[in-house]
């Protein structure tokens, strides 16, 4: 799936949307007369989203559709609202139509995306990506950061998220089978798993981020959704030795090339 997933991802988006249905960030005009009247966005998102695939986007600060009111949220910037929502289509919808259906997306995915300008934090004061309830409602944090033209930012963030999400709505209409929360039952973290690792010792635990190891159910999504965003370092990074000396770790891969690498698409700047 991701061997055809990032091919498409990356076409659509670096060759850009068709004249008839790309949408402009011009942030639009008002007399002032009626509040928060229909503006281009909204008629975008009606046409392109909700009619056909029945999710609902909001980007303007709504209180009373907020899930938790624990965190501070900010509200989100209409020219980044209009970034998010044409990732949304090009990057997200339409290869998961291609690869799947529209019918398959309408029964397992969210209904309801609200756009958040920035983070908010956990109590351990880590950033939050996104806050979901059972998968169906998803806040999407940081949008008013978001890097449209870089990728690797793209799948770090945004396209992980939206698959970690609906991977929710996955196992909660078919479950995964019950050995697999055996495979690592009895190293679960619960709420402490923020702090129970060094580095990347969650990978030597079998976890595939230290958030996956908090519950079975969060071990499996971060599993579905890195696997179809994240890249395959054995075919991408081209780094692959037999060399000790060259792979002092036993990762099978050159160090200095692989680190090189890895730099390479978390440095978003760059």
């Amino acid at each position: 799936m991701k061997k055809i997933l990032y091919p498409l991802c990356a076409a659509l988006f670096f060759l850009g949307c068709s004249n008839h249905d790309k949408l402009s960030d011009d942030t639009p005009e008002s007399d002032g007369s009626t509040l928060n009247p229909q503006n281009e966005l909204d008629r975008y998102l009606d046409k392109y989203i909700a009619t056909p695939y029945s999710i609902e986007i909001v980007y303007r600060y709504e209180d009373n559709k907020l899930i938790n009111r624990e965190y501070s949220y900010t509200p989100t910037q209409y020219d980044k609202a209009v970034q998010f929502v044409n990732v949304f289509k090009y990057l997200f919808v339409e290869p998961y139509v291609k690869i799947t259906s529209t019918t398959f997306l309408k029964e397992h995915s969210f209904n309801t995306l609200i756009l958040i300008g920035e983070n908010a934090y956990h109590a351990t004061r880590i950033p939050m990506r996104g806050l979901a309830t059972n998968g169906v409602k998803i806040h999407m944090m940081n949008i008013n950061n978001i890097r449209p033209n870089n990728i690797y930012y793209l799948n770090d963030n945004a396209l992980h998220t939206l698959y970690h999400e609906t991977a929710h709505t996955w196992h909660q209409s078919i479950d995964y089978p019950t050995d697999y929360k055996r495979i690592s039952g009895t190293d679960y973290k619960s709420n402490s798993w923020s702090g129970a690792w060094q580095g990347t010792d969650y990978l030597k635990a079998g976890f595939i981020s230290a958030y996956g190891s908090s519950n079975s159910d969060e071990d499996f999504v971060e599993m579905i959704s890195r696997y179809i965003t994240y890249f395959n370092a054995t075919q991408d990074c081209g780094c692959v030795t037999e060399d000790t000396t060259l792979d002092t770790n036993g990762d099978g891969f050159d160090d200095a090339l692989y680190t090189a690498w890895k730099r390479s698409f978390t440095n978003y700047n760059n």
